[in-house]
């Protein structure tokens, strides 16, 4: 905690509202930059820092470097290219150890409340509710792609046998069981939610419907832009660890999506940036109201 007091708790008031996740994305940011400065070396430190901020920020210890490797190599995987990767990048291992050490003196991941976020599972949750989040967040953007995105949908091989696939997971693995999610529902909009979504089943399969929205506009971005891929992947790896579902883990794939995907047409960008600034007035608003809170 203290690198947030040291670098936000000045600046931004609300900073007591989301914990680490503000000064971990700065890092992350600034590994992404610096890396894509192809200054390797000072970024994976950096990177390794951000591990002190959040654990689980090994997964971008290994993603970013990568993701930058491969768009100045424009995905070129040889042996060359790998070597030169292993050569710019080798604090990477360093990080590797050092979190492997941590993992084993610790025996898992989390520092505190452990029975909360026991380690070595896999969790559906924050998949599929990142994917609505994703929808939700960037509504005018997926909307205006949305007949694209089922016109390349519907000619691509096996479209429909594997919407029937995650339509099965979604309903046989996306679960809410955890106990910090089914409390205050009166104050976490996320809880309430949930909550409503697993009250009922007719509510549950309605919420597919952002869920394949979003899988559809992701789909054929990374069609457009295949630098996509790494980040998509690490996202799946940061998030299906954490048994609580919780908004504030996407921050980092939400910034590198904004930043790889894309561009939409320029009136639905301009509709899309004032919509989103609309929802953070309205949640910054509510939450000075004691109304809500993410």
């Amino acid at each position: 905690m203290w690198f947030n007091s040291l670098f936000f708790q000045r600046f931004f008031p609300f900073f007591f509202l989301i914990y680490n996740d503000v000064a971990s994305l700065f890092f992350i940011l600034a590994g992404l930059f610096l890396c894509l400065r192809q200054r390797y070396l000072f970024g994976c430190f950096i990177l390794i820092l951000s591990m002190g901020i959040r654990q689980n920020n090994v997964i971008w210890l290994v993603a970013i470097p990568a993701l930058c490797w491969l768009q100045q190599t424009q995905f070129s995987v040889n042996r060359a290219n790998l070597l030169a990767f292993a050569r710019n990048c080798w604090p990477i291992g360093l990080g590797l150890v050092g979190f492997t050490i941590f993992l084993v003196l610790n025996k898992g991941v989390a520092v505190g409340d452990r029975s909360m976020h026991p380690p070595f599972a896999l969790n559906s949750g924050n998949v599929f509710f990142f994917l609505f989040c994703y929808c939700l967040i960037f509504l005018p953007l997926v909307l205006s792609r949305t007949r694209d995105n089922i016109r390349f949908a519907l000619v691509q091989q096996h479209t429909g046998l594997m919407l029937a696939v995650l339509f099965a997971l979604y309903l046989f693995a996306f679960n809410n069981t955890h106990p910090y999610n089914n409390v205050n529902e009166d104050l976490f909009i996320r809880n309430w939610i949930l909550m409503k979504i697993f009250a009922s089943f007719e509510l549950k399969i309605l919420f597919f419907i952002p869920v394949v929205l979003a899988i559809l506009d992701l789909a054929h971005s990374l069609q457009q832009r295949p630098i996509l891929l790494p980040i998509l992947f690490a996202s799946l790896l940061f998030l299906m660890p954490s048994w609580l579902i919780e908004p504030r883990y996407y921050m980092i794939s939400f910034a590198l999506i904004m930043l790889f995907r894309p561009d939409g047409r320029l009136a639905v960008e301009k509709l899309t940036s004032m919509y989103c600034a609309l929802l953070s007035v309205l949640v910054l608003y509510a939450t000075h109201q004691n109304m809500l809170f993410l």
